[in-house]
């Protein structure tokens, strides 16, 4: 979501990266690696941080949960352009 609002200008190709409420792990596939983060946050929390679109399957973080998500954790955030 980063690189589509703008704040990142790399577009990850072979990765995606979801925030899951279980536990947290990596997955790799032919097609690129799915990364799963663990979050403590409640349910109710993800919901209003995210919004849906008919045409994606997957809730998406709004941009300032997105890069909330990204300087919280202390992840690298060089990519960011603010």
């Amino acid at each position: 979501m980063l690189a589509e609002y703008g704040v990142i200008s790399q577009v990850p190709l072979s990765r995606i990266t979801l925030m899951a409420t279980g536990s947290g792990g990596g997955y790799y596939t032919p097609y690129g690696t799915i990364e799963f983060t663990h979050t403590k946050r409640r349910t109710a929390d993800l919901i209003r941080r995210t919004i849906s679109a008919r045409d994606r399957p997957l809730r998406m973080a709004t941009k300032h949960a997105a890069i909330s998500d990204l300087v919280g954790p202390g992840r690298d955030v060089n990519m960011m352009e603010l």
